[in-house]
């Protein structure tokens, strides 16, 4: 399913992801599906394709909190460690104004 709803964001046609991992388009549709379970590699692949981290691929969909806490990670990932310190301090200033003060970080 979160296949399915990544390939579609991305713009994607089941026939050109399936044309771009060397599959048949019946064999993706069983995927998207939950139907099979593609090797590890083809997980891999598809990410690469999806443009997403392999664990993207099992997230509830509910999962929103913590998908965008993962990208927020990945975006730091490439700041020096200073920068990321103070992203942080920002976020935790953030979450303590609209708790009114009342969230010790």
């Amino acid at each position: 399913e979160n296949i399915a709803k990544r390939r579609k964001q991305q713009g994607m046609t089941q026939a050109k992801l399936a044309e771009s991992l060397g599959i048949g388009t019946d064999s993706l549709a069983r995927i998207e599906k939950g139907l099979i379970a593609p090797r590890f590699e083809r997980l891999d692949a598809i990410a690469r394709m999806l443009d997403c981290d392999v664990s993207e691929l099992f997230r509830k969909s509910d999962d929103a909190t913590r998908s965008r806490a993962q990208s927020i990670a990945h975006l730091m990932a490439h700041l020096p460690n200073e920068d990321q310190e103070k992203l942080v301090t920002i976020v935790e200033e953030i979450v303590r104004l609209r708790d009114g003060g009342r969230s010790e970080a």
